[in-house]
């Protein structure tokens, strides 16, 4: 919705490609659908105070018996895949990844394998995104450069 609303909906969908990824084929099914219940405490809370930075939110959901469900032109942009972060193969090509709120999970040696795998799947300048609980470990911390550290941003160094 960002890259509609900033760009406009058909450069957005030209020239933004996004892919999600996930190691539980459930959710990977349930995101690929993008339908949202609309029951309380949910849309009205989360959602509902992300919409309030877009014009028209009607652009981007349609709405029946309480389900939003993501429209078209957004579904275009996203494709959602399989893939274990420690196993997989390895991503390139990225401007920017999000991973908030995975790592925690895992070992620090671990983790620190894990963010040194995002700084070489970054395009120079590229940026990573981590969760608010998470911290840079070991030689990660020399290879990104904090850009927003409240909001864990990191730009890829050189």
């Amino acid at each position: 919705m960002l890259f509609a609303e900033k760009l406009g909906a058909q450069t957005a969908k030209n020239k933004v490609e996004i892919i999600g990824t996930d190691i539980d084929k459930d959710c990977l099914e349930h995101a690929t659908l993008g339908n949202y219940n609309s029951r309380p405490g949910i849309i009205q809370t989360d959602v509902a105070k992300q919409l309030q930075f877009f014009r028209n939110h009607a652009s981007y959901f349609d709405v029946q018996d309480n389900i939003f469900t993501v429209k078209p032109l957004l579904k275009e942009m996203v494709r959602f895949e399989y893939h274990d972060l420690i196993s997989g193969l390895k991503k390139k090509n990225f401007d920017i990844i999000f991973c908030r709120n995975v790592v925690i999970y895992f070992t620090r040696e671990l983790q620190d394998i894990l963010y040194v795998d995002f700084y070489n799947a970054l395009n120079p300048g590229g940026f990573f995104v981590m969760g608010k609980t998470e911290t840079l470990l070991g030689a990660s911390r020399e290879y990104f450069l904090p850009f927003n550290t409240r909001e864990r941003i990191f730009r890829k160094g050189t």
